[in-house]
């Protein structure tokens, strides 16, 4: 894919990422390392939860979208993060295939340095059904080609 140069953004601008699939396996192994909490690593004890089955760590959808930003948005001097809210809307459960839809939403040149610039984008998850599960807005700082 080619880089993507500020100059060539426009506000409304949409890129759709290929599919990610969650799998038991991969939710529990990101869970254990950095998110072991029951609903995420234990099966059994995650009917007792507040979300009746396992679910993929918000922190985990988080890792996938970004993932996903990289390979669907490239960016020619990458995703530098200047900011970002989350919010989740549905959890993300094994077996579901998710893909990012990135649409920028605001470009915006920086006030002190006139070859910086601030994207504002929103990157929504989507599962295989096409529900929105979570939406990341995020401040992308990046650069004018000279």
């Amino acid at each position: 894919m080619n880089k993507i140069y500020i100059e060539d953004l426009s506000i409304g601008d949409i890129f759709t990422s290929k599919k990610f699939n969650f799998t038991r396996d991969n939710i529990k192994a990101f869970a254990n390392e950095f998110d072991p909490q029951d609903f995420h690593c234990n099966e059994s004890r995650a009917k007792h939860s507040f979300f009746k089955e396992l679910v993929a760590s918000g922190l985990h959808t988080n890792a996938v979208t970004m993932k996903l930003i990289t390979q669907s948005f490239p960016l020619a001097h990458g995703i530098i993060g200047a900011g970002m809210a989350v919010d989740w809307y549905r959890p993300v459960k094994p077996e579901d295939s998710v893909f990012v839809k990135t649409e920028v939403i605001n470009i915006r040149p920086c006030k002190t340095n006139s070859l910086k610039v601030l994207i504002t984008c929103h990157h929504d998850l989507y599962n295989q059904n096409g529900i929105l599960c979570q939406r990341l807005t995020s401040k992308l700082l990046n650069f004018k080609k000279s």
